[in-house]
């Protein structure tokens, strides 16, 4: 109870009454780099695991619509037990923030987790946390194959339309931003 109350102390401004998206995944798979090509959002982005330690907040506004999306820290295939400060906090969100979670799979050649390890991971959220998920490719740019529904590469900007496009017209609620 005390590490959820600290965390939520931690966690930046979030408007209950927007729709919400959480970007989950493995460490390193694009996250950030979704984030912060979708929204006014400038998360620390880097080539190595665990840049991001935090919980970073965007806002996504588009024809009078107006969504939330929250990139949390990169989460491993090991047992809760083993996991750090910084995917609890992961946890932690995915749990207790109204949402629904995009997954972000990186199944390109450079990708330092593999396919098997990174779909474990998906299915232990999708069985604890009971909630919508969409599954996301990202780094389609350097994928020799693409396997998701949605295929992106925050990048090149490849296929990110289209998901923006569907998070707007699927989200529970939208409300009209303000003009």
């Amino acid at each position: 109870l005390g590490r959820c109350r600290d965390f939520m102390k931690q966690v930046p401004q979030i408007e209950d009454q927007t729709p919400t998206f959480i970007i989950a995944g493995m460490p390193n798979v694009g996250k950030s780099s979704l984030l912060s090509r979708v929204t006014t959002a400038t998360p620390r982005i880097a080539p190595y695991p665990f840049t991001t330690q935090s919980i970073y907040i965007g806002y996504l506004d588009r024809n009078g619509k107006r969504i939330q999306i929250i990139d949390t820290p990169g989460i491993l295939d090991r047992p809760m037990s083993d996991r750090n400060t910084m995917e609890m906090n992961a946890i932690l969100a995915l749990r207790h923030i109204d949402s629904t979670i995009i997954f972000l799979f990186d199944k390109s050649r450079e990708s330092i987790y593999d396919a098997e390890s990174q779909e474990k991971l998906f299915e232990e959220i999708k069985a604890n946390m009971k909630k919508e998920m969409i599954r996301v490719q990202a780094k389609v740019d350097i994928s020799d194959n693409k396997t998701e529904e949605y295929v992106i590469s925050a990048s090149t900007g490849d296929g990110v339309d289209e998901l923006v496009e569907y998070l707007l017209t699927h989200s529970p609620g939208v409300k009209y931003a303000a003009r």
